[in-house]
């Protein structure tokens, strides 16, 4: 039998994966896990249960040494039925997950989990997970320090590598505000499950996948049909890095006579903007420059602009010019966006990059709105099942070694199935 010992229990309590981030300078914003502590200083409480027949509630500690305290909630629950209420955020941003509300795809409120479904070790402690089964899912709306529009983040999550299915959608991470699928980049969460089809674009065999959900699709890369093996393992670091877009390539020369039509973007729209008098091409490229995605511009020149000064259009497409008196046109470059998969075992080894590279088009760059979601889609869509043990999000895009210093941190907590566990049970 292995024993854990207790001088092992303290070095796991030492450090966590928050600590580790903090220290690399891309702080957790969300810590959520119903097994751990993940900051080695953690003493509050991990999750609340709903006790089913009179609905009174009880939050679940942590141990010394950081694990749950599995027995609050047997005794709490012993001989009535549980859920999983509340999963609680340990970082400092207390951006607690709740169940969550209606949304766009399912019109009802989510449920929670049922809090005895799952009982596992970790660290030789039985602790239970957030066993989600379809009609489940958590959200928070409003929040703190999560990334926006183009920020750049980390998310990851452990989770079983044996319960998942093809529903939508098995997320960990940012999302809509309004409960609703607005877009191409208006979301991006870690996603485990063998979804293909259709806008579910599935790796290579009949997985699962870690995929990234960034709204109106599933990615394993830029293509609709990625090469991404299938992951198998009983338990599974899934993680997806977001990062912020930069243009990239020369400018092209500034043409004069020469129009794109079409993609007209903010901040001057199709209107155009109407620049102060005496306003050069250069005052309508400093527009371009200053606003993210796009990709050049179009300028009338005063003389011909039929108002009271030059015109701008600022474009976020120029793919085909045309001929045209009193428009000069300027291609400044694009903007492919990167982003990256990882993922791994979580009981040994390291992390595996699955992709790392450009964004789909259209999805750079990024117009993420900073909600926090569980279990569900960013519309609500609640026909995924999956299992939830520990995941965090950052501020900032991590790096490599970062990383791996958090997948040593994973493995080193010691996930086991407790019914083939040969590891010493801590009581």
């Amino acid at each position: 039998m292995l024993a854990i010992v207790a001088v092992v229990l303290g070095l796991a309590a030492a450090e966590g994966p928050c600590d580790i981030y903090d220290a690399a300078h891309t702080p957790c914003v969300a810590a959520h896990s119903t097994v751990r502590a993940l900051y080695g200083a953690y003493d509050g409480y991990l999750y609340q249960v709903l006790r089913a027949p009179d609905k009174l509630t009880k939050d679940i500690p942590v141990l010394p040494g950081g694990f749950a305290n599995s027995a609050v909630q047997d005794k709490f629950c012993e001989g009535d039925s549980c859920s999983i209420n509340i999963i609680y955020d340990q970082s400092p941003q207390k951006n607690h997950l709740e169940t969550g509300p209606p949304g766009g795809a399912c019109h009802r409120s989510d449920t929670g989990a049922n809090a005895t479904a799952e009982k596992l070790l970790v660290g030789g402690h039985p602790v239970y997970a957030a066993h989600l089964k379809s009609g489940n899912g958590y959200r928070r709306d409003k929040t703190s320090g999560i990334a926006k529009d183009d920020e750049p983040e980390t998310m990851y999550m452990v989770t079983s590598g044996k319960n998942y299915n093809g529903g939508c959608c098995f997320d960990y991470g940012n999302a809509e505000t309004d409960n609703l699928d607005d877009g191409p980049g208006t979301m991006e969460a870690v996603y485990f499950g063998n979804a293909k089809g259709g806008l579910n674009h599935g790796g290579a065999g009949a997985g699962p996948w870690i995929m990234a959900d960034m709204e109106n699709a599933l990615w394993g890369a830029d293509r609709v049909e990625s090469s991404e093996p299938p992951i198998k393992h009983d338990f599974v670091t899934a993680m997806v890095k977001g990062d912020r877009s930069v243009r990239i390539g020369a400018p092209g020369p500034y043409e004069e006579g020469v129009d794109y039509g079409g993609s007209d973007m903010a901040p001057c729209g199709a209107d155009g903007c109407i620049l102060p008098k005496n306003s050069t091409y250069s005052d309508c490229e400093a527009k371009c420059q200053a606003t993210a995605g796009c990709l050049g511009y179009v300028f009338g020149e005063e003389a011909c602009s039929g108002k009271s000064g030059p015109i701008c259009w600022t474009k976020a497409n120029m793919e085909k010019g045309a001929k045209r008196s009193c428009r000069n046109s300027r291609v400044l470059g694009p903007f492919p966006g990167h982003w990256a998969i990882k993922g791994g075992n979580a009981q040994s080894g390291k992390l595996s990059t699955y992709w790392d590279g450009r964004r789909a088009p259209g999805y750079a760059p990024m117009k993420k709105q900073g909600a926090i979601i569980l279990g569900i889609g960013g519309d609500n869509s609640c026909s995924a099942v999956g299992t939830f043990y520990e995941g965090v999000m950052t501020q900032g895009y991590t790096t490599d070694a970062a990383d791996e210093a958090v997948q040593a941190n994973i493995v080193a907590a010691g996930y086991a199935d407790l019914s083939t566990s040969s590891t010493e049970l801590v009581v």
